[in-house]
């Protein structure tokens, strides 16, 4: 059986303690994925949630929040619904997810800084 460690050994030990690490890290790496726009519709069904327990858990602060893509129509990043999928998988407490909403969406934000910021300068 071959394991792949590579993940596991850039941590270090307090990463142990705060999972929120690697699941912000895997924004970031999911290049394929970063950019892809998917419906609030199907991030809730990806979630195996409904639509308004999705606005719920947004109003309570554990679940991001998505974003407007038009009229009357809000859409997620896929890497984001991966990793509020990931939080659950991994056992995050209510307060960890509240932390990694808190970071996910500063990552949103810098990362869209940062893209139209190489294209506008």
């Amino acid at each position: 059986m071959n394991i792949d460690t590579r993940q596991t050994q850039s941590h270090t030990s307090s990463d142990i303690d705060n999972p929120i690490v690697p699941l912000i890290e895997s924004v970031s790496s999911d290049s394929a994925n970063q950019y892809r726009v998917i419906r609030l519709r199907d991030a809730a069904r990806l979630m195996g949630k409904g639509v308004s327990t999705i606005w719920k858990e947004v109003k309570e602060g554990h679940c991001i929040p998505p974003f407007s893509i038009g009229p009357k129509v809000s859409g997620y990043l896929e890497t984001e619904v991966k990793v509020m999928i990931a939080s659950r998988a991994a056992g995050l407490t209510h307060e960890q997810r509240i932390e990694l909403v808190s970071k996910l969406l500063a990552f949103r934000v810098n990362q869209a800084h940062n893209l139209i910021c190489a294209f506008t300068e």
